[in-house]
C-alpha cells in the first residue's frame, strides 16, 4: 500500500478501511471450509511501499458475512438483467467494472445534469476503456513516484550524506552524480524586457485530458 492508505488501514483497521479485503478473505475461507479445513481467523499482511514498514490486522471469520456473501453472489449469478440499484462500491472501484457504464447511465443522475451542460455521454466500449486505462496510468504514475520518493530518501540518507558515489548492493549497482544546470527565468525577462516577449515568443497548440471521476449521489 501507499504511504496514506497503509497509515489509515493501519489506524482503522481492515473491517472498517478496506472491506473488500474482508469479502475477498472470506471466499477464500468458504473454499478451505469446503476442504474439510477449519478456519476461526483471518488476516491480512500489508507493507507501506514508502518506508517498508508492515503491520498485520486479525479478524475472526464470520459465517454470517460468509453466508451474506454466498447470497449476494448467487442472487447476482440469477439476474437476467443488471440490477437497478446503484453498486455500493467505492468509486475507484468502478473503474475496473466492465459493466460500470450500465450503472452510471441508468441510475447516476449526474450524467444527465452534466450532459445538459454539454458533456456528451457516450456508450462507446472504446472510448470508455481509454478513460479506464488513463485513470490507471494516472495512479500508477502516481504512485511510481511516491516509490521514487521514498526510495531516494533512503539513499540520500544512507549513501549520498555519507559521501559515496558508488555502491554495490544484491544485483544493482548505483552511481551518484551532481549535475548543474541553468534555467531561463521566463517571468524576469517579461518583466525586464515586456517589448522583446512577443519577438521572441513561439505559439503552439497542445491537447490536455483532464479525467474526473463522477460521484454517485
Amino acid at each position: 500500500m501507499n504511504d496514506r492508505a497503509f497509515t489509515q488501514w493501519k489506524r482503522e483497521g481492515t473491517l472498517k478501511s478496506k472491506p473488500q479485503y474482508v469479502t475477498q478473505l472470506h471466499v477464500y475461507a468458504m473454499g478451505c471450509i469446503a476442504e474439510g479445513r477449519k478456519v476461526e481467523w483471518l488476516g491480512v499482511v500489508a507493507v507501506n511501499k514508502n518506508n517498508s514498514d508492515w503491520h498485520i490486522d486479525l479478524f475472526k471469520f464470520s459465517p454470517i458475512t460468509a453466508t451474506k456473501i454466498k447470497s449476494d453472489a448467487e442472487f447476482i449469478f440469477s439476474l437476467s438483467e443488471p440490477p437497478c440499484q446503484n453498486c455500493p462500491a467505492e468509486n475507484w472501484a468502478c473503474n475496473y467494472c466492465d459493466f460500470s457504464h450500465i450503472c452510471n447511465l441508468r441510475d447516476n443522475p449526474v450524467r444527465d445534469i452534466q450532459a445538459q451542460k454539454g458533456t456528451t455521454v457516450t456508450h462507446d466500449e472504446d472510448i470508455i476503456n481509454a478513460m479506464k486505462a488513463l485513470h490507471q496510468a494516472r495512479e500508477l504514475s502516481a504512485q511510481a513516484r511516491e516509490i521514487e520518493a521514498g526510495a531516494k530518501s533512503v539513499l540520500d540518507e544512507k549513501v549520498r550524506q555519507q559521501g559515496l558515489s558508488s555502491v554495490q548492493g544484491g544485483d544493482f549497482i548505483l552511481n551518484i552524480s551532481e549535475r548543474s544546470s541553468s534555467k531561463f527565468d521566463s517571468a524576469a525577462f517579461k518583466k525586464a524586457h515586456p517589448e522583446l516577449v512577443g519577438e521572441f515568443t513561439k505559439n503552439s497548440t497542445s491537447t490536455s485530458y483532464n479525467l474526473e471521476e463522477v460521484n454517485s449521489l
